[in-house]
């Protein structure tokens, strides 16, 4: 089904968007973030459905999402189809009258091709990734044939991975003679097992005497465990009657002393608390009290000291506050009367001038009396302004009429003969036009300048890779190393590095397993050092080397040496017993130790193989770089050095592809040098800052003096136009003028007139400008004579509101001096005099303020000592209550009442501990105690007088108990264990289970061994089959798309056979050179690689029908410009050769025009986003 038109109608970013398709390719290019990853989504979404979850609904809601197309079915009719987004079926077909009916089964089949969308995703799409990935498994797989074309096929990758892992998991499981395998390790463990149970026997015989034994050493454990059970209670009940005694001596001297204490008033556990606070607050306002007094004392004395008060002055303390603040504008008003006279003196002088410069002799008051009326005034400005606007205009027709006769050509510029400019103009262009495509070989100079910087780039890019400048020269003369040589050595490290990890977990298990074992060791000897069989065994071969020395000594041995002898018997007998009576401990020990001790050896073993091991890589890794430096190579790991390898490659093709461009620079460059010579002999003389070899500006300034040339011959005819037309202004321009001076006259008439009319005998000049200039001097002198005596007039008022402060200020003093039967002052005393009234008044006002200030202050006194003697009295009142309280006399006799308290307290507490300890000591009651402490027997061991004695005497029955004790389960513990070691042997047990155990995991490995080998069988055999049918046109086909696309460069597509059972690998053959794998190709030459091996795989689908359209998504990014039109080139050949569709998404806009030119719009639908 072939695909016209998406109508992406409400999907990811779009909205009622169509995009067309065209019949074979269609290259859609775009930016970043235009739309290309949801139109992917969408194509596969129009197939399969809108998902339930999708993520396009960033703009439109799910609800909302919706899609359509137009395509073609099979018989080649036009459909419309419909997707939204749900959960029943939601693909329908649009009818020509807008109508929609559901999709058919048939129409989704030929829709989706009866795939299902991930097996679609993996024949029929293509994007960057899968592509990369595809070629790096066509070089991982180094070529392998059949592994390629069935990959390329179904549209999957690491068939050859997937074959290595099915036989890697068949043989962990079982190895045909091996030993290695989880199978073959479960069958030796059977037979072993197997082994085991036959040799696990029961002896009868041997049982009933152990069985006999250990019921009597039983027997003899229990009467122990009696006998001790009785010494252990009658040394307690000894020690328990020992204890008690003093208790109860203590009870009874309590008791008394309580009763003593019984006729004491109940006790007041508060009154300490009251009584320590009352007296403390007695004492706190005795002395408050006394400071109180003292202080009203010295108020008192205070007071006296203050001076009589002078009442006029404060009753009068608000006028002379009133005068004062109204005196402080005195000096400023005195001032200003002062500013203001000489003001008007300077203004009188003033307007003298003014009078005396409009009119000479005229006095001031004359002047005004003679202003002229507004309407004449108003009659005058009219004039000036209509005088000075017919000067302006005047003036303005004469500066035009100068400028015309200056810019007038004189006829001697119009006489130049235009013959010599004809044939200049003539033979400079036969030469512009001759040289012009010469010169236009600079802008592919400009093309193959940025190819060169692109090749440089890529150059040091390689040259980057490869390690530095050093690097890079070295890469152009080394020896490359073979793909098997790096091969063998990653497999020889790789060994080396499991044999390492192996050991090194080996020995971690070890160390893991020793540090358990040292802490069971350390916890065993925590509770006290107990002798093992082995150091039992030192101790007696110790005795016994000595014994034997002295036994073929003298026969009267040393002092030293019976005495040392007698030592080590007396020790290694003491270690005997030890170990007999804790044999359990002992045992436990003695196999932790001797478990360390294996274990040690066992990591000290494996020590020495990994040193070993170290040792022999380290001889390879030197035999490597020995090999690598006679190569001329870097000191690399072999991978590192396989991909340096790779980067020498394509260095290599850098530095052709560089040299190539500099070959084509060099010619270009010729030609252009040529051209610039004829162009510098066209001009002559060279032009200033043009360079004698740029063909482009010499070009340049040819067409420029040419250019000139024409605009010469031009102008010539212009100027020729342009005199007429400036002799026809002048004479404009002179009527205009003359026009003008009439009206100029006039007005100058009409302002004399009304100056007449003043009667003042002014004459104007016969110049408007001079005449202007008087009349406004006229009008501006009587502007100024008005001015100044308006201002005059405002001076003399604000002087006299000035004076008038001076007089209130004199006679509010008067009024208030009388009041205060004081002098009034007069003229300039004022001042001081008002002063000295406020000094006055200050002073009054102080004495009285102190006068209340200390009343106030003894009145606060006597409060505070009134409000101290009645609390006195409350706190007396209350210790008098705590007497009676307490039953005293007198506040003085509380704390010896609280002291007989605190003893009747005491003695209470002492008697519940006396109590609490009795009950500790004995499970018994005072009564019981008593009574067994009266019966107490001297005959009886517990009752003798001296009950030290007697407890010693118990102690030591009680441990001849324990030691009895001991060695009744010292010999119950080793007849049980005897009988243990025969009635629970439990070797039969387990060497049953283990038998059962190893069958279950053959029983269970097996299926997943059988599983493994068939998948790897059934596969290898399906691409050996596929590779049967389809190698010959899939590589022809391949073969054609790939030397397509590589332009040539790569001939055909070949395969060779390996070595022995080894697969057939597939090898491109270089134009006139050798074949190489695809290990020797660039990343992106393996990736045009895959991508015509997946084109010739699609060719073979279509062949058996199925016709979806092929879409591929950035598949150019690995290829430069040139090898990217050639790929678009060979898509179009193959969409041509099966008329199959192929969609290519791309970001790169800048491929859109030249594939529109090199493959035409009936080869390619190019559509930009």
């Amino acid at each position: 089904m072939r695909l016209r038109r998406l109508h992406l109608q409400a999907f990811g970013p779009f909205t009622d968007r169509w995009i067309d398709f065209g019949p074979g390719l269609t290259l859609l290019a775009g930016p970043n973030e235009a739309g290309k990853s949801s139109m992917l989504r969408a194509l596969t979404a129009l197939r399969f459905g809108i998902e339930h979850r999708s993520a396009d609904n960033f703009v439109h809601e799910h609800a909302r999402m919706a899609l359509g197309a137009v395509v073609l079915d099979r018989e080649g009719r036009e459909l419309q189809l419909l997707r939204r987004k749900g959960r029943e079926p939601t693909l329908s077909v649009v009818a020509p009258d807008g109508g929609s009916l559901p999709a058919s089964a048939d129409l989704e089949l030929q829709l989706t091709g009866g795939l299902k969308r991930a097996d679609h995703d993996l024949m029929f799409a293509l994007d960057h990734q899968r592509l990369r990935a595809g070629g790096e498994q066509l070089l991982a797989g180094q070529g392998e044939i059949g592994a390629a074309l069935f990959e390329a096929s179904a549209g999957v990758h690491s068939l050859r991975t997937v074959l290595d892992r099915l036989d890697q998991q068949a043989r962990s499981r079982l190895v045909p003679r091996g030993s290695t395998g989880s199978v073959n390790i479960a069958l030796r463990r059977h037979r072993e097992q197997h082994e085991a149970l036959r040799a696990a026997q029961l002896r009868p015989a041997e049982w009933a005497a152990l069985r006999q034994r250990a019921d009597e050493t039983q027997a003899a454990l229990e009467r122990a465990r009696e006998n001790r059970a009785a010494a252990d209670l009658a040394l307690r009940d000894l020690r328990e009657r020992i204890a008690v005694a003093p208790l109860l001596r203590t009870l009874d001297d309590t008791r008394a002393e309580l009763a003593a204490l019984s006729l004491l008033p109940p006790p007041d556990e508060d009154l300490p608390r009251q009584r320590i606070a009352l007296q403390t607050r007695e004492h706190e306002l005795q002395t408050a009290r006394a400071a109180q007094q003292a202080l009203r004392a010295r108020l008192d004395e205070q007071l006296q000291a203050l001076p009589a008060g002078t009442p006029r002055w404060l009753e009068q303390a608000a006028g002379i506050d009133r005068l004062v603040a109204a005196a402080d504008g005195l000096e400023a008003a005195r001032l200003q009367c002062r500013e203001l006279e000489q003001q008007g003196q300077a203004l009188d002088r003033q307007l003298e001038a003014a009078a005396q410069a409009l009119e000479p002799g005229a006095g001031v008051q004359a002047l005004l009396a003679r202003r002229p009326d507004a309407a004449w005034q108003a009659r005058m400005e009219a004039a000036t302004a209509q005088l000075q606007e017919q000067a302006r205009a005047l003036a303005q027709h004469l500066d035009d009429l100068a400028a015309e006769r200056g810019a007038e050509t004189s006829p001697s510029d119009l006489t130049e003969p235009p013959a010599a400019l004809a044939t200049q103009v003539q033979a400079l262009q036969q030469r512009c036009d001759r040289l012009a495509p010469e010169v236009a070989l600079l802008a592919g100079r400009e093309a193959l300048e940025r190819q060169r910087a692109e090749r440089h780039e890529t150059l040091q890019r390689t040259a980057l890779q490869l390690g530095g400048a050093a690097m890079a020269s070295r890469a152009l003369t080394a020896c490359p190393r073979l793909e098997a040589d790096i091969d063998q050595a990653l497999r020889e490290r790789e060994a080396a590095a499991t044999r390492l990890a192996a050991l090194a977990q080996r020995i971690d298990q070890i160390d893991e397993a020793r540090r358990g074992r040292a802490a069971e060791r350390a916890q065993l000897l925590a509770a006290g050092a107990v002798p093992t069989d082995d150091d039992i065994a030192e101790a007696r071969r110790v005795r016994d080397a000595l014994w034997r020395r002295l036994a073929d000594g003298p026969a009267a041995p040393s002092t030293e040496d019976r005495a040392l002898f007698a030592q080590l018997l007396d020790h290694a007998d003491r270690l005997a017993d030890g170990r007999s009576r804790d044999g359990e401990r002992a045992a436990r020990l003695q196999a932790l130790q001797r478990s360390l001790a294996e274990l040690d050896e066992d990591r000290a073993v494996l020590d020495m193989q990994r040193q070993a091991l170290q040792r022999d890589l380290e001889r390879q890794n030197r035999i490597w770089d020995e090999t690598l430096a006679a190569a001329g190579l870097p000191q690399l790991a072999p991978q590192a050095l396989r991909e340096w390898q790779q980067h020498q490659a394509r260095h290599l093709e850098a530095v052709q592809a560089l040299q190539s461009v500099d070959e084509a620079l060099q010619a270009l460059d010729r030609r252009v040098q040529a051209a610039a010579a004829e162009l510098r002999e066209a001009l002559g003389p060279m032009p200033a800052g043009v360079a004698p070899d740029d063909a482009a500006a010499l070009l340049g300034q040819a067409r420029a003096r040419l250019q000139a040339l024409r605009e010469r011959q031009t102008a010539l005819e212009a100027q020729r136009s342009a005199h007429q037309a400036a002799q026809q202004r002048l004479e404009r321009l002179a009527r205009q003028t003359a026009q003008r001076r009439a009206a100029e006259r006039q007005a100058h008439a009409a302002l004399q007139a009304l100056l007449d009319e003043d009667g003042r005998g002014v004459l104007l000049p016969e110049n408007a400008l001079q005449a202007l200039a008087l009349a406004n001097a006229r009008r501006q002198a009587g502007e100024r004579l008005r001015t100044l005596a308006e201002q005059r007039e405002l001076q003399r008022q604000r002087l006299a509101q000035a004076r008038l402060v001076e007089t209130d200020l004199q006679e509010r003093a008067a009024v208030l001096a009388a009041a205060l039967a004081e002098p009034a002052p007069a003229g300039e005393a004022l001042r001081g005099w008002i002063d000295r009234l406020a000094a006055r008044l200050g002073e009054a006002r102080a004495v009285e303020g102190e006068r209340a200030r200390l009343q106030q202050q003894r009145q606060q006194a006597d409060e505070r000592l009134a409000a101290d003697s009645a609390a006195l009295a409350a706190v007396q009142a209350q210790l008098g209550r705590l007497c009676e309280r307490a039953g005293v006399a007198s506040p003085e006799l509380l704390p010896q009442r609280e002291a007989q308290w605190q003893q009747q307290r005491e003695a209470v507490l002492r008697l519940a501990r006396t109590g609490a300890m009795l009950a500790e000591a004995s499970r018994d009651d005072e009564a019981g105690l008593r009574a067994r402490l009266a019966c107490a027997s001297p005959a009886d061991e517990s009752g003798a007088a001296d009950p030290a004695q007697a407890v010693l005497r118990l102690e030591r029955r009680l441990a001849e108990a324990d030691e009895a004790l001991e060695q009744a389960r010292a010999a119950d513990e080793l007849a049980r264990r005897a009988l243990d070691a025969i009635d629970g042997d439990d070797r039969a047990v387990q060497a049953r289970e283990g038998l059962e155990q190893a069958a279950a995991t053959v029983r269970a490995e097996l299926p997943h061994w059988m599983r493994a080998r068939l998948a790897h069988a059934l596969l290898a055999q399906s691409m050996q089959r596929f590779r049967e049918r389809s190698q010959g046109p899939m590589l022809g086909a391949a073969s054609t798309l790939f030397a397509a696309m590589t332009g040539g460069e790569f001939e055909r597509l070949e395969t060779e056979a390996g070595d022995d059972d080894a697969p057939a690998v597939l090898q491109a053959r270089r134009r006139g050179g050798r074949a190489i794998g695809v290990e020797a190709m660039s990343e992106g030459t393996r990736d045009q690689l895959h991508l015509a091996l997946r084109l010739a795989a699609l060719a073979q689908q279509r062949a058996r029908g199925l016709l979806l359209p092929m879409v591929l998504d950035d598949v150019l990014m690995t290829s430069d410009d040139g090898r990217a039109l050639r790929v678009l080139q060979a898509l179009a050949e193959a969409c041509e050769g099966d008329g199959g569709q192929i969609i290519v998404f791309t970001h790169h806009l800048h491929l859109l025009e030249p594939a529109r030119r090199t493959l035409g719009a009936m080869r390619l639908h190019a559509v930009a986003l």
